[in-house]
């Protein structure tokens, strides 16, 4: 990949650079969210360590409180510290 993009780099000039670098940088944002986006969906998150530990405080996006609230076995935990 990196012997392409010096070939192209050096036949095309500065707007070839400018052209890879702008393709690059949406490649990397579109996997970047999909990383986001299938590790949400991955996520069990397993509630039943919330009253051992004393869990006061959950930080996340609400996307996580959502999942939460969505956990098919939401009601047999004590979630009572949160």
């Amino acid at each position: 990949m990196a012997i392409i993009a010096a070939l192209y780099t050096i036949t095309g000039g500065l707007r070839a650079v400018a052209v890879m670098d702008t393709y690059s940088g949406i490649g990397v944002l579109a996997i970047a969210f999909l990383v986001v986006i299938l590790a949400l969906a991955a996520v069990d998150f397993d509630l039943s360590t919330v009253p051992a530990e004393r869990v006061s405080m959950i930080p996340g996006a609400p996307s996580i409180y959502q999942t939460i609230l969505n956990h098919p076995d939401l009601e047999s935990f004590d979630l009572s510290s949160l």
